[in-house]
């Protein structure tokens, strides 16, 4: 197979050309490595390269990822900013809002942490924590959220940071749940320029959407998403 012609998964690829699925799999994955397909969600593969975008870290980012691993360097809680995405939405929050999650138990001591540092940070779990948070004064304020799951992040700065596929959830979560200032259409705006310009796996999306309860309301937003000419190519990893 030298080339691929449309979204296929690798099963259908096994079925249509009498070959076993691993060895699907390893012709799929040899066109991912040679820059002719991408993979777009578990199993499902479309034509064209990955792209080679990533989401920069902010320098507040820096500053706050120096402070944690400094105070509490056994920790790796997961870091993300608004400021990294602000350029892919239409209103972006005003100031910059930098997410910190790490498990419950810790959340407390991390605020002590990052306040002694110069950070006006707060525990954010209600819409009256995020309401608090946005009554501090700054251009920069911290979200501590008490979520410990790791999904969808890399080490990074001696933290972890959040993948393009954890931000655009936590965000499409924390403006319903928790009153993030967004709109819907800058969730919307932000969904079609992560998947356009970054890689961006389905399942990996669903997946941490699923372990943070919203897995129904992320599977609705991409499919909303991915009626977007150009996004067409994401629609087969959708349930």
């Amino acid at each position: 197979m030298a080339t691929l012609k449309g979204t296929t998964h690798a099963r259908e690829l096994a079925a249509r050309s009498g070959m076993s699925p691993r060895r699907a799999f390893n012709l799929l994955s040899e066109l991912v490595q040679r820059g002719e397909a991408r993979r777009v969600s578990k199993g499902v593969y479309a034509p064209g390269p990955h792209t080679r975008r990533v989401l920069s870290p902010t320098s507040a980012m820096k500053r706050l990822a120096r402070a944690i691993a400094q105070e509490m360097p056994a920790l790796e809680p997961v870091l993300f900013s608004t400021g990294q995405v602000a350029d892919l939405m239409h209103n972006a929050p005003a100031r910059e809002i930098v997410v910190v999650a790490t498990a419950r138990a810790f959340a407390r001591d991390l605020v002590r942490a990052l306040s002694a540092a110069g950070s006006n940070a707060q525990v954010v779990s209600t819409r009256a924590d995020m309401e608090r948070l946005l009554d501090l004064p700054g251009q920069v304020i911290v979200a501590v959220s008490p979520i410990g799951d790791r999904r969808a992040s890399k080490l990074s700065l001696g933290v972890r940071v959040a993948l393009p596929e954890r931000v655009l959830v936590d965000l499409a979560i924390g403006r319903d749940r928790l009153g993030l200032p967004l709109y819907d259409e800058d969730i919307l705006a932000l969904g079609e320029n992560v998947l356009a310009n970054y890689d961006f796996s389905i399942s990996r999306a669903l997946d941490y959407a699923r372990r943070r309860r919203g897995y129904d309301e992320v599977a609705e937003l991409l499919k909303a998403i991915v009626r977007d000419p150009r996004l067409h190519a994401y629609a087969a990893a959708l349930p």
